[in-house]
């Protein structure tokens, strides 16, 4: 009996869903391209503006005497907390384990070659290739449509 009931309930189910999605509004899911685009340019621009002001910041802070030794001691507390990271037994295993590691080891032997830094270069250069494209897909598009002229009060009046 509850078997019945649950096959009427499927086969009434079945037979409402195709009117039911008939009249439901469309969905405006469809987006162009560009629109997609346009937030990836503008990040890639203030990431471009901050790395071209990086030089400056860098000359600046070389000039002032106690921004130069701070900053020298903060290179200098990195470069040895980088080292003994690098050297540290465990965060090469676990760089291995997660398939980042540091050196690749050809014939039993460890090279000093950073798979780490070899993908991330891969990266940019796939970065760079979808900019290259990003930019020919933009300059294809057409001339946005001249703004109307206004009168300020400059022009001649040709009827006098």
């Amino acid at each position: 009996m509850l078997h019945d009931k649950i096959w009427y309930l499927r086969h009434t189910f079945l037979f409402l869903l195709p009117l039911i999605l008939h009249f439901l509004p469309y969905s405006s899911a469809s987006q162009s391209p560009f629109t997609l685009l346009h937030p990836v340019a503008i990040h890639l621009e203030r990431i471009h503006a901050r790395l071209s002001l990086y030089s400056l910041v860098h000359s600046a802070a070389q000039r002032n005497p106690e921004l130069r030794n701070n900053a020298g001691q903060y290179w200098e507390t990195m470069e040895k907390e980088s080292t003994l990271g690098r050297e540290s037994r465990d965060v090469k295993t676990e760089a291995e384990r997660l398939g980042m590691g540091f050196e690749e080891k050809a014939n039993g032997k460890a090279e000093r070659k950073w798979k780490v830094r070899e993908e991330a270069s891969h990266i940019v250069d796939n970065m760079v290739e979808v900019l290259k494209g990003l930019k020919a897909v933009m300059g294809q598009r057409p001339p946005p449509p001249p703004s109307p002229p206004t009168d300020n009060g400059d022009s001649v009046d040709e009827g006098r």
